[in-house]
Parts: structure tokens; sequence; C-alpha cells
């Protein structure tokens, strides 16, 4: 039986177009589940009018994104908690 990770993992996520294409540059988060390079995650975003959307589909682009990478932001940065097909 696999253990279930509990401890935030930072990643790396690059947003999907219309046509389901990574695009623009990368965005750091948490994540809590188990994660893959490659994998299609929801992402949570911030919106910026009160109708807009609160998450986008994105794909994993890194792994293991060290600690001091994310140190001038790690106070606003949202958690990513499951894959999607």
């Amino acid at each position: 039986m696999k253990e279930e990770m509990t401890m935030k993992q930072i990643i790396k996520v690059r947003f999907l177009n219309e046509e389901g294409e990574p695009r623009g540059r990368e965005y750091s988060y948490y994540c809590t589940t188990e994660i893959a390079l490659g994998d299609y995650v929801n992402a949570p975003v911030t919106p910026q009018h009160p109708d807009d959307i609160t998450e986008r589909r994105a794909v994993v682009s890194q792994i293991g994104v060290s600690q001091s990478e994310i140190e001038d932001f790690k106070d606003r940065m949202k958690t990513i908690t499951e894959r999607i097909e």
C-alpha cells in the first residue's frame, strides 16, 4: 500500500491554452498530492473580477523546486490538491 504524502512540495506549472497546449511562463505552487512531470492539475488562481474563474488547467513542468526560489512570494502561494485526467 502506498503511503500518502502529507508534506507540501513545491512544483511549477504552465497553464494550458484553448487548444490544450502549455503556454507562457511557469508558476510556482505548493502541492499536497503525489504528482509527476507532465501530470495535469487544476491550479487555483486569484480572480480579478467577481465573475472570473478560480481555477485553470495546467501541466506540471517541475517538481522539487527549492524553497529559496519562492522566498520572496511564499506567503502568496496557493496549493494544488489533486491531479486531473
